[in-house]
């Protein structure tokens, strides 16, 4: 299922070009997904899946499932991303410094009963020492997850750890609609100018299991 995964906006151009086939014939297939079968889970798929056969995947994440699509002999998958926030703390020709809510922004109501699941941070000048910061939900009091950007680097490495614990059923890396969120930084190396950070929101649902 996964070998033709896809999110960008040319899917249907690389898959036309990819099978060569006619444009009647490629049409004719895209024509049949709105009547063909669709299957709430990839184990429902038959073994001889029928031309333009259309099911929902859902194994991603029930909130974003994948749309797939049967074509030529293999199974094409579109899976929308997860909302991402690029996040520019100073401008790029201004020192970063140590400041609490050095930025801050509230949730919009689209990331409502969302979980900050990634964050990363970038220097437009790397500074000698460390550059650190902490995402916080204000409205919380809770402190989400902290980014490192090393001496010298232009860039994290990817190395965290979100704050997932509190309440099972609103955990702490949770966010609601008008949550204050603050860009706290903690150390800046020195030299360092332009920080920026970007946060990753995935959509999260209270499972009982």
């Amino acid at each position: 299922m996964r070998e033709n995964d896809r999110n960008d906006d040319n899917l249907i151009e690389a898959l036309f070009r990819s099978n060569r086939v006619s444009a009647s014939k490629f049409e004719d297939a895209l024509n049949k997904l709105p009547s063909a079968p669709i299957l709430k889970h990839v184990t429902q798929v038959p073994n001889d899946p029928q031309q333009g056969m259309f099911i929902v995947d859902p194994t991603r994440a029930p909130e974003l499932p994948g749309w797939c699509f049967y074509l030529g002999d293999r199974w094409y998958c579109i899976y929308p991303r997860d909302p991402l926030h690029a996040i520019k703390v100073y401008p790029d020709k201004k020192s970063n410094q140590i400041e609490t809510g050095a930025f801050r922004f509230t949730v919009e109501k689209d990331l409502d009963m969302h979980a900050i699941t990634f964050a990363e941070g970038f220097n437009g000048t790397p500074g000698s020492g460390a550059t650190n910061f902490t995402v916080r939900n204000q409205t919380r009091g809770i402190n989400i997850v902290s980014v490192s950007i090393d001496s010298g680097a232009e860039h994290s490495n990817g190395t965290i750890a979100i704050n997932e614990g509190g309440d099972p059923q609103d955990p702490n890396h949770v966010v609601h609609w008008k949550d204050m969120i603050y860009i706290t930084t903690t150390a800046v190396g020195s030299g360092s100018k332009g920080l920026g950070a970007y946060l990753t929101f995935t959509p999260w649902e209270f499972d009982p299991n």
